[in-house]
């Protein structure tokens, strides 16, 4: 089987979305040739210093025929690298938190919209974005990745289903608040959500100073392989499906399990 090379980019947001769109393409244009995919983090059309607002939200949604996913996909066609865009994406009920994959040809190939929106710690994200509905998978040489966004990782079941329709990985852009013990919570749940599932855990920080940043990578047994710390940088992980299933073969827990989801995987 073969392999990903995935481009973790841990990407400070502005509150401007253009400087946003220019300096990822300037990103991805440094990253050509050097990964299969890129990943940006959550947030990554804007954010502001006072957080984000109706009204400011409004303004900077954009469909998925707007200019942002037109720019991001004619780079991508350019250097032949696939790209996972999180944006807002307007549409005729609402506003979603969306992550766009975006094949080396610049097409769709998938979409996902955040299903657990963060209304926690004094925060609503439900009074600004409509919560998705539907599991999203997609496949890249040889490896099928699973689609989720920053709160999610605190629902262990949509990461179990998600393996169970044969997820390897998953790829969790996030913009996760600073806040007491709070990126120690990150890197334990993801690592968590990785080690139960026997699959790779990928999650894509946001490092505008709101956020704690710590793009990480955890394996199929748990261990954090990748640490990116804070501050803007890219950082590179290979995802390799025949470490999964040799973990599996050590550990099946899939097949193991009693209770929960039907196991299509017997």
């Amino acid at each position: 089987m073969s392999g990903v090379r995935i481009a973790l980019v841990q990407f400070s947001s502005s509150s401007n979305k253009k400087e946003n769109l220019s300096k990822a393409i300037k990103i991805i244009k440094k990253v050509r040739g050097s990964a299969d995919i890129a990943v940006f983090p959550e947030y990554m059309m804007g954010y502001t210093k006072d957080g984000l607002s109706k009204e400011w939200l409004n303004a900077q949604a954009e469909d998925l025929n707007g200019n942002f996913i037109s720019e991001l996909s004619a780079v991508a066609k350019e250097v032949g690298l696939w790209l996972l865009i999180n944006m807002f994406e307007k549409d005729e009920d609402g506003i979603y938190n969306t992550n766009v994959v975006l094949d080396g040809n610049g097409e769709i190939v998938a979409k996902y919209r955040k299903i657990h929106l963060f209304d926690a710690y004094g925060y609503r994200e439900s009074d600004l974005f409509k919560p998705g509905k539907e599991l999203v998978t997609f496949d890249l040489s040889g490896v099928r990745f699973g689609l989720t966004i920053c709160f999610d990782v605190r629902f262990p079941e949509l990461y179990r289903a998600l393996a169970l329709r044969g997820a390897l990985a998953f790829l969790t852009p996030a913009a996760w608040y600073v806040g007491l013990m709070k990126e120690w919570q990150w890197i334990l749940m993801g690592s968590a959500r990785a080690h139960e599932n026997v699959a790779f855990f990928v999650g894509v920080g946001n490092s505008n100073q709101a956020f704690v940043g710590r793009s990480m990578v955890a394996d199929p047994y748990g261990i954090i392989r990748l640490d990116m710390g804070a501050g803007e940088k890219v950082g590179f992980f290979d995802i390799d499906p025949n470490e999964v299933e040799d973990a599996k073969k050590v550990l099946p827990l899939l097949k193991l399990r009693r209770l929960g989801v039907p196991n299509p995987i017997m």
